[in-house]
């Protein structure tokens, strides 16, 4: 098993390989019958990471655990929520736009995913960093 997983490894681009390589025990028994197919699960992964961490922070500040911020709740809850939308936006055009300057399809799903993977991750960690 180990052996076909390096084998599928090996077609991956980088940043999905190291993470399938670096992946738990339970997690080498991954198999993708495509490197698009095994982008697009990773992206799904952080993807839940970003929603999970953000509902997080939403369940923190509805339970009041900003005294500190000078905004109320409610405010800071829309702030955040109006953050994550813009964020999101930005994902969207900054991957499209990194999708037609590699290849010149905006629609490939290799490319798109690894980048919203990417952005994803580093999102999770501002919002750890700022508000965990």
């Amino acid at each position: 098993m180990r052996l076909s997983i390096l084998l599928i490894a090996s077609l991956l681009p980088l940043s999905c390989a190291a993470e399938l390589e670096a992946a738990p025990a339970q997690e080498a028994e991954l198999v993708f019958s495509d490197a698009e197919e095994a982008a697009e699960y990773y992206y799904e992964q952080a993807t839940m990471e970003v929603d999970e961490t953000f509902h997080l922070i939403i369940q923190k500040i509805d339970a009041g655990e900003y005294p500190h911020v000078e905004v109320s709740k409610d405010e800071l809850d829309r702030l955040l929520i109006a953050d994550q939308d813009q964020w999101e936006a930005y994902r969207a055009g900054h991957c499209s736009t990194e999708r037609l300057m590699k290849d010149g399809d905006e629609y490939d799903g290799l490319v798109r995913h690894e980048c919203f993977t990417r952005l994803s991750k580093l999102r999770t960690q501002e919002l750890r960093d700022l508000f965990l």
